[in-house]
């Protein structure tokens, strides 16, 4: 039962209780009663709106308060009781501290009319009804409110989870990766000799060891599930109102026993019968602190529904009059059954009701009251006991997003740290190194090397912040510098004006990187190619050194790259022939929108 079937709910309480009074309105015999109708769905409706706290409540709780109120002079006790959902309305809409008087003051201002017009009997009756519908579905919607509000909890929770795991990766990357970029850069900020640019290289394949023992425990450092033991759970309010919906409920049936004069053996039966029903309902159909089912409830279950056969035939009395408390056994059916053929059951008891009520000589319109009453009653408890079960899913839903959430993002931050820093800082040991054998051309291999470690350092900062935006033109013009700084010849075929790709941009870096890493290539080529539905990247290089595994593929590189790749629909295929090693990779042309590149690490789904 998610957001919308709560509310579905509520308005079947809703319509319940419009049908129900426009059948107690005919039982009154009005001449009024097509006019009082009409008011009553404009209580109702507004009701509604008021619940769902949308076009002024307060405004809409004025006109409502009219409405409960003026009928009265021209319709008298037949009107009433009708305050309880006025009673519900003000504490749902006004702060606690005015809202809960004032509920009081609209019960004594209704129970007040009825003393005047009628009798005491009539005065109480009105205010156990009043209380029951008031109370009751205050309840319920107060629930569905809190359901609602752990839903939106979830997004928010996993949103701050994941700016949490950003800052703690950023202050580990900062002490690890960060000082030893920081050293490079002093190092080539100095005008180092041939000694220097060997510690240079050095440095750099050490910090290459630790960006792969960072992804590495990235990958590694998945966190626990949730502990749901501490969960927050509305059971508890949930119980006690159920309660006294029970006491409320029971306190109907004494108050008309007294007024029929029944003998003291037919009172202490019912009131017998009523306590046995009570327990039960307690037992088998309350809200409950846990997803655990109730000991024997199939047993317990089929003895409260004796129990509420033996109240509707042993009574020599209307059992109109004493029915309301086991109306609830109802409810208890269908929280425990969950079943389209409990529901069922319910509108067939509810016509064996029916026919009851005509035996004894009741109304129509009392019929068409005790009749819905008891679908009411049965979703008053389904609400009561539901309700808080959704509530534990969603907060065990909710942890496990947060989950899902850190471990999106750990992985994204671990693929970022591989591909990324792994090709900038093979690119700083390969041209250092490349200096030290050559000092005559050192001026200009101290230029590259001092932006590749400033590209470096803002990658690792870039990292923590979000998925870092390339360019695929210029990291092909990175690449070409790259693979020809290694001595191998380079081929660019690129389309003139190619859709920029941050994916293909991330590939080609990672792709590059396997190739000064694992091979010993003289020879390599990269080539775009652009049609109305999909860009490819293809980038092949020879002399892969044969008894080698494919470069990567028992790494994590050509696993990120395919990840990625799959993340936005794309694919990844490598092909091995006689010592040449090919890759392509096929990214949908639809998946890149004028609005800038596409993001291929994990989003966030909504849960």
């Amino acid at each position: 039962m998610g957001r919308q079937p709560g509310w579905i709910l509520v308005a079947v309480m809703l319509a319940g209780q419009l049908v129900a009074r426009i059948g107690e309105l005919i039982s009154g015999a009005s001449r009024f009663t097509l006019v009082g109708s009409a008011v009553l769905v404009a209580i109702v409706v507004l009701q509604g709106l008021i619940s769902i706290g949308r076009w002024h409540p307060k405004l809409l709780l004025c006109v409502q308060a009219i409405l409960v109120f003026a009928p009265y002079p021209w319709l008298g006790t037949v009107w009433g009781p009708v305050a309880g959902l006025l009673g519900a309305g003000i504490v749902l809409t006004l702060r606690p501290r005015l809202a809960w008087p004032l509920f009081g003051a609209v019960l004594i201002a209704e129970t007040t009319w009825n003393l005047l017009l009628d009798s005491a009997f009539s005065a109480v009756t009105t205010t156990v009804v009043d209380l029951n519908v008031g109370f009751t579905f205050f309840a319920a919607v107060y629930l569905v409110r809190q359901l609602e509000r752990t839903a939106r909890e979830r997004e928010r929770v996993a949103a701050m989870a994941v700016t949490t795991e950003q800052l703690d990766t950023a202050a580990r990357l900062h002490q690890t990766l960060g000082a030893e970029l920081g050293a490079i850069i002093r190092e080539i900020r100095r005008a180092p000799g041939r000694a220097d640019l060997i510690r240079i290289a050095e440095s750099s394949r050490s910090a290459l060891g630790t960006v792969r023992s960072v992804a590495d425990a990235q990958r590694a450092a998945i966190p626990a599930p949730a502990d749901t033991a501490q969960q927050p759970s509305q059971a508890r309010f949930a119980w006690w109102f159920l309660l006294f919906l029970l006491l409320n409920c029971s306190a109907m049936p004494l108050a008309n026993l007294t007024q029929l004069h029944v003998d003291w053996r037919g009172f202490a039966l019912i009131t017998a019968l009523m306590i046995v029903s009570g327990a039960l309902q307690l037992h088998h159909g309350a809200p409950r602190e846990s997803d655990a089912e109730p000991r024997a409830w199939h047993w317990t279950l089929a003895l409260h529904a004796v129990i509420v056969v033996l109240a509707l035939v042993l009574p020599s009395w209307p059992a109109a009059s004493t029915i309301a408390p086991f109306f609830l056994m109802f409810g208890a059916v269908v929280v425990r059954i969950r079943t389209a053929w409990a529901w069922a059951l319910i509108v067939a008891c509810t016509l064996v009701a029916a026919w009851t009520f005509q035996w004894h000589g009741i109304h129509f319109g009392w019929r068409i009251y005790w009749s819905v009453t008891s679908v009411v009653a049965a979703v008053y408890v389904y609400v009561l006991c539901r309700i808080p079960e959704v509530n534990r899913e969603l907060y065990r839903t909710r942890a496990q997003a947060l989950r899902m959430a850190v471990v999106a993002e750990r992985l994204r931050m671990a693929r970022d740290v591989h591909d990324l820093l792994g090709q900038t800082l093979s690119a700083i040991t390969l041209k250092a190194e490349l200096a030290a054998r050559r000092p005559e051309d050192s001026a200009e291999a101290l230029l590259e090397l001092a932006q590749l470690a400033d590209q470096a350092l803002q990658e690792v900062r870039s990292i923590t912040r979000g998925p870092a935006e390339l360019s695929l033109a210029e990291e092909i013009a990175t690449a070409r510098s790259v693979l020809e700084a290694t001595g191998a010849e380079v081929n660019v075929d690129v389309a003139p004006t190619p859709p920029d790709s941050r994916v293909l941009a991330i590939v080609l870096r990672e792709a590059v990187t396997n190739i000064v890493r694992h091979s010993e290539a003289d020879l390599a080529s990269i080539h775009v190619i652009v049609d109305a539905n999909s860009m490819r990247l293809v980038v092949t290089n020879n002399r892969v050194p044969l008894g080698k595994e494919v470069p990567g593929r028992q790494g994590t590189g050509l696993s990120n790259m395919s990840s990625r790749l799959t993340d936005c629909g794309g694919v990844l295929v490598t092909e091995r022939d006689s010592g040449l090693f090919t890759l392509t990779a096929t990214l949908p042309q639809v998946m890149e929108s004028a609005a800038g590149p596409v993001t291929a690490s994990p989003r966030l789904s909504r849960v």
